[in-house]
This record gives C-alpha cells, structure tokens and sequence, in this order.
C-alpha cells in the first residue's frame, strides 16, 4: 500500500513533490527511509502528474486511468499491474522502467521514451506510441491490437507471442526485432524496416507490406496469405524465406528469390511447387533446374563483405559480381566506434569467410583498442579472413599493427584499380576458392 506521507507530499503540487525528491537525493535519501517512494495502490485517477518526477517510484497497481503525464520522469519506476487507460504520457521517459500486465488502452504515449522497458502482458489496444521509442523493449505476449504505430522504433524488441492485428505500423523500425508467434495480420507496414528480424511462424495474413525493408531477415513457417505489396519489397542484403512461408501465398514475383538469395536451379525448383511461377509443363521445369543446377558454383562457407566508411561502392560491386554467379553472399559496414575483428566475430557463423576490405577508411581508431595479449584477440586469429587492399594505408598506420599480426602472412591483393573491370574480373575470380566458392 501507499506510504500516506507520500501521498500528501503528491497532493500538494508538482512544484512541492520535485523539491522533495531534490532535497531527498541530496542527502543520499529517497522516499524518506532510505527507498524510493511508495505510490502503490493510491488511486490518481484524472490527476495532473505532467513534469513530476516520478524516477524509481512504486506505483504497482495504482489507479492512473486518464491521468496526465506529460513530460514525466517514469525512468525505472514500478508501474507493474498499474491501471493507465486513456492516460496522457506525451514524451514521458519510462526507459527502464516495469509496466509488466499494466493497462493502457487507449493511452497517448507519443514520443515517449520506453527504451529497455518491461513490458510483458501489458496492454496497448488502441493506444497511440507514434514516434515513440521501445528499443530493446520485452514485449512478450502484448496487446497491441489497432493501436497507432507510426515510425515508432522497436530496435531490438522482444515480440514474442504478441498481438499486432490492425494497427498502423507505417514507417516502424522493427531491425533486429524478435517476431516470432507474432500476429501481424491486417497490419499496415508500409515502409516498415525489418533488416534482420527474425519472424518465424508470424501471421501476416491480409498485410499491407509495401515499400518494406528487408536484409538478413528470416520468413520461416509465416504466413503471407493476401498480402499485399510483395512486389515491391526493397532487399538490401538477402533474406530467407523457407518453402512453408513459399506455399502460404498465392503467388509471388520471380525477383523475390533472387532477391532472397535464391540460385536460378532453386527458382526452377520453386515453380514447380508454386502454380503461380508456372509457365510450361513439370518436365521441362525439372530439365531445367537440373541444368542450372549444373551450372552453379559450389559454396561450402557462408560469405561476409566487411568494409569501412565510404568503401560502400566496392562492397556492392562485389556482391553484384558474386551474386550474378550463383553465389550467397552478404554484405555489412564496420561501425565507426567498432573493431573490425569483435564486428566480424558477432557477425558470421563459426564455419564463414570474411572478405574483409583494407583501406584508409578501416581507421586507426577502430583497432587501437586491441590488445593481442587478450585471450579475446588471440580467438580472433581463427577466423577465416580473406582480405583486399584498397590501398596502401592499411600497412603504415600504426593502429593497424594489432590486425597485421592477425593477417600473419596471408597474401592481401591489390585491388586499388577495381574500377577497371576486366582486372576486378580476374581477381575476384582468383579470391573465390579462398572464399570457398568453385565455379564449374
């Protein structure tokens, strides 16, 4: 239950309960006997909360219905099983903070930070979390049933068994998020971007999928039955999408799979599942994907193109090239804060290939903090590194010393005159069995 002290400390006014918390803080105290307030189970149904602050605090199972919130401080705060339908929370910060099998239907929550927030079993039906930000939010088992998403930003969120059906998630950021069990059905994702989501067995029956983003992300067991808007999917790395997510629509456009990564002898074998790719009888379709089949490389590695600021070109200009050929192969930029070796390591499996480009834009920053007597480092030397220079810079930095001595003496191609096409040709070629590709 409340502390009753707490209570009248709030029922006197924002300007009196922020000069608490102050003076509290100031002398190593909070709440009074040395935790943070106890708000919990009081009822402030309708009440003007707008600008408190409420850090830490315990509201579990407090009434807030229609309580306005605006521009509150709710960081870290206990909201858990706490009733706020129809609250006001505009740019409210609860980063952190645990709203698990709280209510907020209908709540505003528009521009509100829920960044890290615990948000299990809660409910969000018809609620508003327009350009809000939820990253790395748990979101396991939420209602958010036509609620209003427009380019909120679920960066690495949890959806886990939640419930999206309806609601408007033009624009949402959902990279890297945790789809699995989700129903998205009738939801509207025009625009959404889904680079490396994982979305196994999700329902997206009767989306609206138009000008979505998709790269490295999964379609396993999903369900794209009515669909609309396939067609213009934009890829920009391939995805997977497995043969139960294939059958689950009525149709698709041939680009899709090459576009997934799919060699031509796999789109041959796909028509003759998919009544909607088929143009002429079964046995020519086998004849021709044996054939193809014939004709296409063996790949026994995953691939990874690694590169720094501004050698985007070149990466492109290789995938384009290995891709044209039949071959499966990713590309990702290093982060400017990031050494290049921990990005490979939490980027490829353990049997993959990196090509990894050298040059001046692999800077000296990314590597200083590399360590070779770190037990870390010494695990990096077992990746499988192919690299290229772009230039010579890579060899006289001195930041670079720590991944020359994990290059040893593995021969580095020059590559600096890529642009001529007839010497981009002959080396590429010449790197594909280091990459663990053989042409027919």
């Amino acid at each position: 239950m409340a502390d009753e002290k707490h209570v009248a400390i709030l029922a006197r006014g924002r300007t009196d309960w922020n000069a608490w918390r102050r003076s509290q803080r100031s002398i190593g105290r909070d709440g009074g006997h040395g935790g943070e307030p106890d708000l919990s189970g009081a009822n402030f149904k309708h009440a003007n909360l707008h600008r408190c602050d409420f850090a830490g605090v315990n509201f579990s199972g407090a009434n807030l219905c229609a309580a306005n919130l605006n521009w509150a401080d709710l960081r870290e705060a206990n909201l858990s099983g706490v009733r706020m339908n129809y609250a006001n929370l505009v740019e409210a910060q609860l980063g952190k903070a645990n709203l698990r099998d709280a209510q907020l239907r209908g709540a505003s929550l528009y521009r509100s930070n829920l960044d890290n927030t615990e948000l299990r079993r809660a409910d969000f039906r018809d609620a508003c979390l327009e350009d809000a930000s939820l990253r790395e939010a748990n979101l396991y088992e939420t209602d958010l049933r036509d609620a209003s998403l427009y380019k909120t930003d679920f960066t690495g969120a949890n959806f886990n068994s939640a419930r999206l059906a309806g609601s408007d998630a033009r624009g949402v950021d959902l990279r890297r998020a945790n789809l699995t069990d989700v129903d998205l059905s009738r939801v509207n994702l025009d625009g959404a971007s889904l680079q490396k989501a994982n979305l196994d067995a999700v329902c997206l029956q009767g989306a609206n999928m138009r000008n979505i983003q998709l790269g490295g992300t999964t379609l396993v067991q999903a369900c794209l039955e009515d669909v609309t808007g396939i067609g213009a999917w934009r890829h920009h790395s391939p995805s997977y999408l497995d043969w139960d997510t294939l059958d689950s629509a009525e149709s698709y456009p041939g680009a899709l799979y090459r576009e997934c990564g799919w060699s031509e002898w796999e789109i041959a074998v796909a028509r003759l599942r998919h009544a909607g790719l088929r143009n002429h009888p079964h046995a020519d379709l086998v004849k021709e994907a044996l054939l193809k089949r014939a004709a296409q490389p063996i790949q026994i590695r995953p691939i990874l193109i690694c590169y720094g600021f501004e050698d985007r070109e070149f990466a492109e200009a290789c995938c384009y090239w290995f891709r044209r050929r039949g071959v499966r192969i990713r590309s990702e930029q290093c982060p400017w804060c990031e050494s290049p070796l921990n990005f490979i390591a939490g980027e490829i499996p353990s049997d993959g290939v990196t090509l990894l480009v050298l040059s001046r834009h692999l800077s000296s920053q990314r590597l200083s903090d590399l360590d070779t007597s770190d037990p870390e480092f010494r695990e990096h030397t077992g990746l499988r590194l192919c690299p290229v220079a772009l230039d010579d810079s890579w060899q006289v930095l001195e930041g670079m010393r720590s991944l020359r001595e994990v290059l040893g003496t593995i021969p580095i191609p020059d590559l600096s005159d890529w642009r001529d096409s007839m010497a981009f040709d002959v080396e590429l070629s010449s790197l594909s069995e280091c990459l663990g590709v053989y042409f027919p």
